[in-house]
């Protein structure tokens, strides 16, 4: 009969494990049982690990019936089949869909052997539900993991938050990301994973809370008022957006992939200094800073800041742009948890204040632990800073060291052009060193002529420029970062081509070149197409 394992195997044992072993990458499982019925006629006793070898084949080959054959014939014979013995046994239940198979293997096969089964194993029962699309069923017996106080690990939770985004249960998605995040995954890519899961069934929870706090949405309108903003995309005039049940109509139909956008952007890889400047700007909008948000309307970009901050704490130590900030700013967002996170939302159209504040309140209720400032006020990107209608962008800069400008450019071409960009130019030389400005648009057309202004407006300081592919958003976003003042050794270093430049970064600012003039290209066809009033002069 089988035996539980002898402390050294014979070289005939080995022989028959190491057939069995070269059967799994074939899945032959009749040479398995061809294997199995030699050592039942042989001298040799099949053992645990010989059957569970023969058990794992089976499941590859999806032979479930027979795999569990094969334990109720181990067990039979007395033998005690060990932990591995009956994972094999589950995985095959899991990998046919069969959950009252898996059910029966942890509930009546295991006890029976007088073991324990372990948290993997009801995760496992979990997994075979899953399979058939019972996502209820599956998060039931990751619960059970708690009733029987074991302790999950992130495998664990991994299987429960996939059944949970199945079954689109938002706040149990929310939650279970929450509590797996106490235990610190490692890899960027399941924080990815995580945040990318998180995030979208926050946006949808946000929604449904800014349902019941804004102004009725006017389905007629809001339809005018988007037409009229792919009409504006092409024709560089701004629309109105005077009618409230339009700008709320807006707000919900937008929020989820402008929010996105901002969030993806902050933490791109590259450029290598994107994500340690961002981290740095929140940080200071979080310790008596502020974050700007021009032509900010309804407060995306501070949704997209306040989840990004919150995903941040859940993970203590973890967090993208703590890591991306530097071991000097470990602890940084703990250090400064009782600031909160002030973001000004700036507009040529001051009835945003209405919906920026629902989202606010909003924000507030989703994460009351995350202390939220959000102030409303007027700007206008058409007209110069020293303008009337920026005066409280003016007062703000000094204190900010983020500046976004979302879907606002496009819109305005044709006025921004003929100023020059005037006002670009003029926000880069009046933000203070260590600012980033963020650009997202709907189209990368302009962002040649507002590249030169903002040059412009730095002088004699150093630029960052970048203008990275968003695959997410499938679209370029422009990245500008104002540094220190150039000394005069760089001033002169930079007046000679590629002098003091190494050969990656002259191959990078030769890219960006050549981007920009593909983007003037397109910008001279779209004008030839009739699409703009105001065409290339």
């Amino acid at each position: 009969m089988p035996s539980e394992g002898a402390s050294e195997a014979s070289p005939q044992s080995l022989s028959y494990m190491s057939r069995l072993k070269s059967c799994g990458a074939r899945r032959d499982w009749p040479e398995v049982l061809v294997v199995l019925e030699e050592l039942r006629k042989s001298e040799e006793f099949a053992d645990t690990y010989h059957y569970t070898a023969a058990m794992t084949v089976g499941k590859r080959a999806g032979e479930w019936r027979a795999v569990l054959a094969l334990l109720d014939e181990l067990i039979a014979t007395g033998a005690q089949p060990d932990l591995a013995c009956f994972n094999a046994a589950l995985a095959a239940c899991v990998a046919a869909g069969r959950p009252v198979e898996a059910r029966a293997v942890l509930l009546e096969r295991m006890p029976l052997c007088g073991l324990r089964p372990i948290a993997s194993c009801y995760t496992a029962v979990g997994k075979a539900h899953a399979a058939t699309g019972d996502w209820r069923g599956a998060l039931e017996w990751f619960d059970e993991i708690g009733r029987q106080t074991l302790a999950p690990s992130f495998a664990d939770y991994k299987v429960a938050i996939a059944a949970a985004s199945v079954g689109s249960d938002l706040h149990r998605i929310v939650s279970l990301i929450e509590a797996a995040q106490e235990l610190h995954p490692e890899g960027s890519g399941q924080q990815e994973w995580l945040w990318r899961l998180w995030s979208t069934a926050q946006h949808r929870l946000l929604c449904q809370e800014l349902r019941h706090l804004l102004p009725p949405v006017d389905k007629d309108a809001t339809a005018l008022l988007q037409r009229a903003l792919s009409e504006a995309a092409h024709h560089g005039t701004m629309p109105s957006f005077a009618d409230a049940g339009a700008r709320s109509g807006y707000t919900l139909a937008h929020l989820a992939p402008r929010v996105a956008k901002l969030s993806d952007v902050l933490q791109l890889q590259e450029p290598s200094w994107l994500r340690p400047a961002a981290a740095r700007a929140v940080r200071h909008a979080m310790s008596g800073g502020e974050a700007l948000s021009l032509a900010g309307g309804p407060g995306f970009d501070v949704a997209a800041l306040a989840l990004l901050v919150s995903f941040e704490r859940l993970g203590a130590a973890g967090g993208a742009l703590e890591h991306a900030a530097g071991e000097a700013a470990a602890g940084a967002l703990e250090a400064v948890a009782e600031e909160a996170l002030h973001v000004r939302v700036l507009d040529y159209e001051a009835g945003w204040a209405v919906q920026a504040g629902a989202v606010e309140c909003a924000l507030r209720r989703r994460f009351p632990s995350t202390p939220l400032r959000c102030s409303c006020g007027l700007c206008d990107i058409t007209r110069p800073l020293a303008h009337a209608s920026n005066a409280e962008l003016r007062a703000s800069l000094p204190r900010a060291r983020l500046l976004v400008a979302s879907y606002c450019v496009s819109e305005n071409a044709i006025s921004l052009r003929e100023s020059g960009f005037v006002f670009f130019e003029d926000v880069m030389r009046a933000a203070a060193p260590g600012t980033l400005v963020l650009v997202l648009e709907t189209t990368h057309r302009q962002f040649p002529g507002l590249v030169a202004a903002a040059r412009r407006g730095v002088g004699a300081n150093e630029l960052e420029i970048s203008c990275p592919f968003v695959l997410s958003n499938s679209g370029f976003s422009l990245c500008l970062l104002k540094g220190e003042e150039a000394t005069q050794d760089d001033a002169a270093a930079s007046g000679v081509a590629g002098a003091g430049l190494d050969a990656a970064t002259q191959e990078q600012q030769a890219a960006l070149q050549a981007l920009f003039e593909r983007f003037d290209r397109d910008e001279l066809v779209h004008a030839q197409k009739g699409y703009n009033r105001a065409a290339a002069r």
